[in-house]
């Protein structure tokens, strides 16, 4: 069967009828809608004699999938990414002949037996982790390669664990993480996002490595919190509940742009520039258009835009 114009879709436990893979074809889609069991090192067998198999650079493995590990990889020497959705999935054991992979993405549903703790002998750059286990945030902790990270569903968080790994981008989505601390754990961290972690309380500890930061639907959080971020340059807040004071930010002294989209603000102190001397745009798309104005003849030099208008020092001004 025949999916997207680049995919080839086979049933698992017919892949000896497949003869060749076409020019065409980059992504091949496993999938078992019999049901029907199979043995992983047979399929890496014939897989192996496709002509053409080398053309392969993406796997998605289905949810019907029956496959319980990843030794049929071998046969593709070429994959670059590797999607895992197979309910039958309960081990990595293979992942090791995925040496040229960028990309793994683990999404599993309802299975919770899987075990990812082989996760370390990919040598991948980039790992989604689809409602994560405390187990599966430590085997991603072995990681030397890693340098993005996205978790949903997210555990407590203890960085002291990732001191080794080359983290840049950390990206969390929902999950009972009530804080986030000590990012300077992992030196080479640099941007955060967080979106609808509903527990988030509070930052804590040491984050001074973080410069770029976005937070969606995180109603809980102490504004004031984001202090510890004493280097943060860039800082995008989204649909984000509660009332938010504008001198919450009073205490980031490296912020370059700070951009508040579908939130209530508060003007508690418009001469924001005393405590940002850096700040060159204010975004606020819920801003009274004299709060704009105001804001703005405060703080020369800084364009200030409610999504209407933007100014500068008073005057309207292209965005």
């Amino acid at each position: 069967m025949l999916g997207l114009p680049n995919e080839l879709d086979l049933e698992e436990w017919q892949a000896e009828a497949l003869e060749a893979v076409g020019p065409e074809r980059d992504t091949l889609v496993l999938s078992n809608r019999a049901a029907k069991p199979v043995d992983e090192a047979k399929l890496a067998a014939v897989l192996g004699r496709v002509e053409g198999i080398d053309r392969v650079k993406k796997l998605v493995v289905r949810p019907s999938s029956r496959v319980e590990d990843v030794r049929f990889v071998a046969a593709l020497p070429s994959l670059e990414e590797l999607h895992l959705q197979g309910g039958g999935l309960l081990s990595l054991d293979g992942i090791e002949s995925f040496r040229r992979g960028r990309y793994l993405s683990i999404e599993t549903g309802k299975n919770r037996k899987r075990d990812i703790s082989r996760l370390c002998e990919a040598p991948i750059a980039k790992l989604s982790l689809q409602f994560a286990k405390a187990a599966d945030l430590q085997a991603s902790a072995r990681s030397t390669t890693m340098r993005h990270l996205e978790v949903t569903s997210t555990p407590t968080l203890d960085l002291r664990e990732w001191r080794a790994v080359p983290l840049e981008l950390l990206a969390l989505w929902g999950g009972t993480i009530d804080r986030l601390e000590d990012t300077e754990h992992v030196p080479t961290l640099r941007r955060v996002t967080l979106y609808g972690c509903r527990k988030l309380r509070r930052f804590d500890g040491h984050n001074g490595n973080v410069t770029w930061m976005v937070i969606q639907q995180c109603d809980l959080l102490e504004w004031r919190t984001l202090g510890s971020f004493c280097n943060l340059q860039y800082l995008a807040i989204t649909k984000t509940k509660p009332r938010i004071a504008l001198s919450s930010f009073a205490g980031l002294p490296a912020l370059r742009s700070l951009s508040l989209a579908q939130c209530t603000v508060e003007v508690d102190d418009p001469h924001l520039k005393r405590s940002a001397p850096k700040l060159e745009e204010l975004r606020v798309s819920r801003l009274e258009e004299r709060l704009a104005l105001e804001i703005s003849r405060s703080n020369p030099a800084l364009v200030v835009s409610n999504g209407v208008r933007a100014y500068r020092d008073g005057i309207a001004v292209d965005d």
